[in-house]
C-alpha cells in the first residue's frame, strides 16, 4: 500500500470518549497512514496531520467521562484506495460498512475509531 494513505483532510477537531491514546494512535497513524504532529503541547489531544505535512490537523480529543455518544459523522477523509484500506481494518480487527451511492464516486467506507466516532473514508479520484 502507497503512503500516504490518507490525501487530504480539513481542519477538525473529533471527540475522544475515554480513548486510549495508543489505540488512536494504531488507527490514525498506522492504518490510516497519518502523521503525529510532533510537539504539540495540547493536553489530552493528539494531533495529526495528512500530505503536505504543512496542512490541515485532525485533532483527536481525548476526554474523560464524555457519554452519550451519536452516530454522526466526525469526520470525512479522502484514501488512496478504498480497497486497501478495507484490507488494513479487517487485519486489526476494526469493523466498517461499505456504502454505495447512484454514482461511480460515491462509494465510501464508514468505521468507527477507538474512540467511537463515525469516520468515512472516500478515495481520491482524478478529474
Amino acid at each position: 500500500m502507497d503512503f500516504p494513505r490518507i490525501l487530504a483532510v480539513a481542519d477538525v477537531r473529533i471527540p475522544g470518549a475515554g480513548c486510549d491514546p495508543a489505540r488512536i494512535m494504531v488507527f490514525y497513524r498506522d492504518l490510516l497512514g497519518l502523521e503525529p504532529v510532533p510537539g504539540y503541547d495540547v493536553s489530552d489531544v493528539l494531533a495529526f496531520r495528512a500530505f503536505p505535512r504543512s496542512g490541515p490537523r485532525l485533532l483527536v480529543e481525548c476526554l474523560v467521562g464524555s457519554e452519550g455518544r451519536t452516530a454522526r459523522r466526525e469526520a470525512a477523509l479522502v484514501v488512496a484506495s478504498l480497497d486497501a484500506c478495507a484490507e488494513s481494518l479487517k487485519e486489526h480487527d476494526f469493523a466498517f460498512e461499505w456504502f454505495h451511492g447512484w454514482g461511480p464516486y460515491s462509494r465510501y467506507l464508514a468505521v468507527q475509531d477507538p474512540a467511537g466516532n463515525r469516520i468515512e473514508l472516500f478515495a481520491s479520484h482524478a478529474w
